[in-house]
């Protein structure tokens, strides 16, 4: 059965679990759900970039690595909720340091903002950064991105460098289970 991309009624799915599915770059079915929830997320991409998101935005995402990182660092996951893909997170290890975890997106589909779904999503990877020896999340925000920022103070991320023109960096040590 294969997941569905968005939420056609925008209403949740009644299934509690949030999960995580890493996708594989050479697994199209994936890639296009990656690209599904980008386009159904298409007021993010206008908000921050000032259009829409391109057709190939997954594959561009998937083969995105900072400078000095390795693929094998990065891992860009499906956000499901029940049968239901609501989002995409992407996470890179030890970037921009050692032991630090970054959050280079995170983007749900509208109907499923303003739920507590993103903090599920902020602990669950508290629990992965733990358990793989990290110390410190870190975030990237657009200017423009203010409800984004909010929801990342919530999260308890701090300011570690404030720009006019460029992304905000916040970040916060990880959170113990």
């Amino acid at each position: 059965m294969t997941a569905t991309p968005i939420l056609p009624s925008g209403v949740l799915p009644v299934a509690t679990a949030i999960d995580l599915v890493q996708v594989s770059p050479v697994d199209s079915g994936q890639v296009r759900a990656v690209q599904d929830v980008i386009a159904a997320s298409e007021d993010f991409a206008m908000l921050v970039d000032g259009f829409p998101p391109p057709p190939d935005e997954a594959e561009q995402l998937l083969a995105k690595i900072p400078p000095g990182s390795h693929p094998e660092d990065k891992a860009v996951m499906l956000v499901r909720l029940g049968s239901a893909n609501i989002g995409v997170l992407d996470v890179v290890r030890d970037w921009p340091q050692r032991r630090t975890w970054m959050i280079g997106l995170l983007v749900l589909v509208p109907a499923a903002r303003g739920r507590g779904v993103g903090g599920r999503v902020v602990a669950t990877v508290d629990r992965w950064a733990i358990e793989s020896g990290a110390k410190k999340l870190r975030v990237a925000v657009a200017p423009a991105n203010v409800r984004g920022l909010r929801f990342w103070r919530r999260q308890g991320f701090s300011p570690v460098e404030v720009s006019r023109s460029g992304p905000h960096r916040l970040e916060r040590p990880v959170i113990g289970f």
